[in-house]
């Protein structure tokens, strides 16, 4: 999004600031390589707050999760796919809304914080205590997609 006069009057100026700014908050908690599913999901977690992104897409996130399922363990070219690019943030986004509602922002903190400052995937899950796929199925459950 460039910084245009115009970009200051866009509707959606707020969220889209705090998406990116998201990422540059997130960046420093290390030179990890976090999935695209992390990257996107806790910039859209922010962007929204776990309420109004409920709200707004509960019903896409719940009709798209096995669309989201199938794509979060792929790399970046997959996830932004634009058949599937706006089910995926949202509902990587979802993921942080889990985590939020069910430990607070200490685990939002935790889970973002491990996959960025981890070299792979699997080293993040390991200190986690508990995989990806493990950490989707949990979301699927509380969000009853």
């Amino acid at each position: 999004m460039g910084l245009h006069e115009g970009s200051f009057t866009r509707s959606d100026f707020p969220r889209v600031t705090t998406h990116e700014a998201v990422h540059v908050l997130a960046d420093q908690w290390g030179d990890g390589s976090p999935p695209i599913w992390v990257i996107e999901g806790l910039a859209t977690w922010g962007e929204y707050g776990k309420d109004a992104l409920l709200a707004e897409h509960g019903g896409l996130i719940r009709s798209g999760w096995s669309r989201f399922e199938k794509v979060a363990p792929k790399e970046y070219e997959a996830f932004h796919d634009p058949s599937v690019e706006t089910i995926a943030y949202k509902s990587g986004g979802a993921v942080f809304a889990y985590l939020e509602d069910t430990g607070g922002r200490d685990a939002v903190y935790e889970v973002a914080s491990t996959f960025y400052g981890n070299q792979s995937r699997q080293e993040a899950a390991r200190k986690l205590g508990r995989s990806e796929k493990d950490l989707l199925a949990a979301t699927k459950k509380w969000l009853r997609a």
